[in-house]
């Protein structure tokens, strides 16, 4: 729910005149600060490399230290943000809440306070206006990069400054709210693995199963590029799992009937990205790398089952195969033991899972609301 702060904004955001609004080039926004070190030889214990950073987020949220690292960095102070230079359209920029290193594929930025708010400057830098205009000025097609004499001539309308403190007041308040969500959705996160592992797994009156005495495992057809086409039915890869809007590639190859996929098959994932999904979409036809699972009605809940088996990947992840690209072996997902209670005792595990899955979408459901409300002011005030 819009708060009735959030809601009057909006609707004086429609009436204010913004054709008054002040331009400035970057340079006269914020500072490129440049100040170089040395890994070896600093006593700072924070670095932060682009790896670390988070696709839209104002937060840093994961760090590494300068032993990790080698090469010239950047030297960041305490309410500076680092803005990822280096393929801009990842749309990364966060405020440091320490004094440490970043990486030199990071420009470190910091407000002119005479013409921003320093707390309106990185919500201005996730604006579609500076992160497209970062995205055009990028040169370089495998890595584009910005170039600092390039930003710094770019022009920007901002709000006067009184009003710039009071967008950045409800932002940070809304931003304030969000992170106590994402707070509140960790513990539940927690909560859920904690009673899959004390309440499912290590009770000892269970009786322990391997996966394939419970379910059979059928990896996918292995298209290759030349079956791709524009029509016919939609071929599952990993990305259509992880990201439901990425396009599907389509196939009028006859493979057999077994490849089919319709709503509500189970498939994992094991090789890249390690999970479990339920089909739901249009019917489809299945791609290696992904398992088609079939699990044994009769002697095991499908929302149980599930709820296992994800957790058994998670296992299994601890002996992996790979390093950039972690897979498991057939052989492991059908030899794991899991625990089966009674479909009784199934259903009562189901019903405190699924309560505490309706809680983890409520919340995930609210955070998405107050990213996109912040998203929706910022639209209308930096133009």
């Amino acid at each position: 729910m819009m708060s009735n702060t959030a809601t009057a904004l909006a609707t004086s955001l429609q009436q204010i005149d913004k054709s008054d609004w002040p331009t400035y080039k970057f340079e006269d926004i914020a500072f490129n600060i440049s100040e170089r070190v040395e890994p070896q030889a600093t006593n700072l214990d924070i670095y932060v490399g682009l790896e670390h950073l988070d696709s839209g987020d104002i937060h840093i949220r994961r760090k590494g230290t300068p032993a990790d690292v080698k090469g010239t960095k950047l030297k960041v102070y305490k309410g500076d943000i680092i803005f990822g230079k280096r393929r801009a359209y990842q749309r990364k920029a966060a405020i440091a809440d320490f004094d440490g290193i970043c990486s030199a594929h990071a420009m470190v930025i910091r407000a002119n306070s005479e013409t921003i708010d320093p707390q309106f400057l990185p919500f201005f830098l996730h604006s579609d206006a500076f992160m497209n205009r970062a995205v055009e000025i990028s040169e370089g097609s495998l890595s584009p990069t910005i170039k600092w004499k390039i930003l710094k001539e770019q022009e920007f309308k901002l709000p006067p400054l009184h009003l710039q403190e009071i967008f950045s007041e409800v932002f940070r308040s809304t931003d304030e709210v969000i992170e106590k969500k994402k707070n509140l959705l960790v513990k539940y996160l927690q909560l859920k693995s904690s009673y899959i592992k004390n309440a499912v797994f290590d009770v000892d009156h269970y009786k322990m199963v391997h996966l394939s005495d419970v379910a059979k495992f059928m990896n996918g057809f292995a298209f290759k590029p030349t079956d791709w086409g524009d029509s016919g039915y939609p071929i599952i890869r990993i990305q259509n799992l992880t990201d439901p809007s990425k396009p599907f590639n389509r196939t009028n190859r006859v493979v057999p009937e077994k490849y089919n996929i319709s709503k509500g098959d189970i498939l994992a994932s094991w090789s890249a990205v390690l999970d479990v999904f339920e089909w739901d979409s249009e019917p489809a036809l299945l791609n290696q790398h992904i398992f088609k699972v079939n699990h044994d009605e009769k002697i095991i809940l499908k929302p149980f089952f599930k709820y296992v088996l994800k957790a058994s990947i998670e296992q299994m992840l601890k002996y992996a195969h790979g390093t950039t690209m972690k897979h498991v072996v057939k052989k492991d997902f059908l030899d794991h033991k899991i625990p089966l209670p009674t479909l009784e005792e199934q259903n009562e595990i189901i019903e405190i899972l699924e309560n505490i899955d309706q809680s983890v979408h409520a919340i995930r459901r609210n955070i998405d609301s107050s990213d996109k409300l912040i998203s929706a002011f910022i639209k209308q005030i930096v133009i």
